[in-house]
């Protein structure tokens, strides 16, 4: 893992490079390690080559949808904590992300202290649990 991963690795997914840049920044300023990736083909690559503590996926993307990644993530890496965020909200939305796998769901716009508090409290969790290494 990056020796900047001092609170965990995370894979951010979305076809927005504005929306990408934004959490990025945010997250590094936390001390988190993140890599982006702007399409689910992307972060397939990534995945194959990296263990991620967390990936927050947009839902509408050309292609393949968050919900495609969330079910490749459940798949392929079970221990990956999975935040889904959608410029376009819905309880059909919301629900299907969390049946397919997403601990969280996020509507956009967010404000920077509404992700940070969901990502810490899901690191929070894993930590409790054991199971989060930033290693």
């Amino acid at each position: 893992m990056h020796d900047t991963a001092e609170r965990g690795l995370v894979l951010v997914v979305d076809d927005a490079p504005d929306t990408l840049e934004l959490i990025r920044r945010n997250l590094e300023l936390a001390r988190y390690a993140v890599l982006t990736a702007s399409s689910v083909n992307e972060a397939k690559g990534l995945l194959e080559r990296q263990k991620f503590d967390l990936c927050i996926t947009d839902y509408h993307m050309p292609f393949a949808s968050g919900i495609d990644l969330i079910r490749l993530v459940r798949k392929q890496h079970p221990d990956t904590a999975i935040i889904m965020i959608t410029g376009y909200a819905s309880v059909e939305g919301a629900v299907e992300a969390i049946k397919a796998g997403a601990e969280e769901y996020l509507s956009k716009p967010f404000t920077d202290d509404e992700l940070l508090t969901m990502v810490d409290r899901i690191f929070e969790k894993r930590r409790e649990r054991g199971d989060a290494t930033a290693s």
